[in-house]
């Protein structure tokens, strides 16, 4: 049986992405501290990593950096250095059991392409690149992975849009069992007889560009797959940063 472990948009580096606890920098001799969102991550990364134990392969798939968040000069930007972001996320990813790490591109905004900061962490951890998409084939089963799909201001625009290009390229004979995309920081899932599509929970919390446009929470966590030849089951464990840590609350 393979066991395949799936992440997605950690944003290392930004106030609001992931970050190991005391961090440490020995090339840059840099320490960083965990804010209380941060914080928060770190522990039920923790928890992911003990409940989810040993795993054939992790898909990484895109924005594994924040970036320097240019449009916004820099704010919600913890640390602007491109090789540190690249760092904490490599010190994250180690923790997991694995010998086997799969790398998708993400968007340019946060990870440029030339050189790409989700091609780097995929180079220190001796991972397999695979650009903007793929696909993987664990036993019989095709998985097909890409970071972006379509977005939408509409609550289920985007994933519409997702399915609909999905049954396009069924319809031209470009199938597969598993579809995974990111990029939207939501979690849901569909499908058909053959197939089964999702986009994936991130590990960020809300930062000052997303409450600008609304006050839904992010989807945080993580799908475990378990393939044996043409058979797979999958599991999810989502959860959301607690309102109170962005929302000002007054008592009169």
């Amino acid at each position: 049986m393979k066991r395949v472990l799936v992440v997605s948009d950690l944003h290392c580096g930004g106030s609001s992405g992931m970050l190991p606890r005391n961090y440490y920098n020995a090339e840059r001799d840099l320490h960083l501290t965990t804010n209380k969102v941060q914080e928060f991550l770190f522990e039920q990364w923790e928890n992911m990593v003990l409940a989810v134990g040993e795993v054939d392969a992790v898909i990484c798939n895109g924005d594994i950096v924040d970036g320097l968040n240019s449009k916004s000069k820099g704010k919600d930007v913890l640390v602007t250095d491109m090789m540190v972001q690249c760092d904490i996320a490599r010190q994250l990813l180690s923790m997991i059991n694995t010998k086997r790490f799969i790398f998708t591109q993400g968007s340019k905004y946060h990870t440029n392409d030339n050189p790409s900061a989700d091609e780097i962490v995929c180079t220190m951890l001796r991972g397999e690149w695979y650009d903007y998409f793929g696909d993987i084939l664990f036993d019989n089963i095709k998985m097909n992975v890409q970071h972006y799909g379509p977005y939408s201001s509409h609550n289920d625009g985007a994933f519409s849009s997702m399915i609909r290009s999905i049954d396009q390229l069924r319809l031209d004979g470009d199938d597969a069992d598993i579809y995974i995309k990111s990029h939207s920081h939501t979690f849901k899932y569909a499908g058909g007889p053959n197939y089964i599509a999702m986009t994936t929970p991130c590990w960020k919390g809300m930062d000052s560009y997303t409450m600008t446009k609304s006050q839904k929470r992010p989807d945080n966590g993580y799908v475990l797959f378990n393939i044996e030849g043409s058979d797979y089951t999958w599991s999810y464990n989502i959860f959301k940063v607690p309102k109170y840590f962005f929302a000002k609350v007054r008592n009169y």
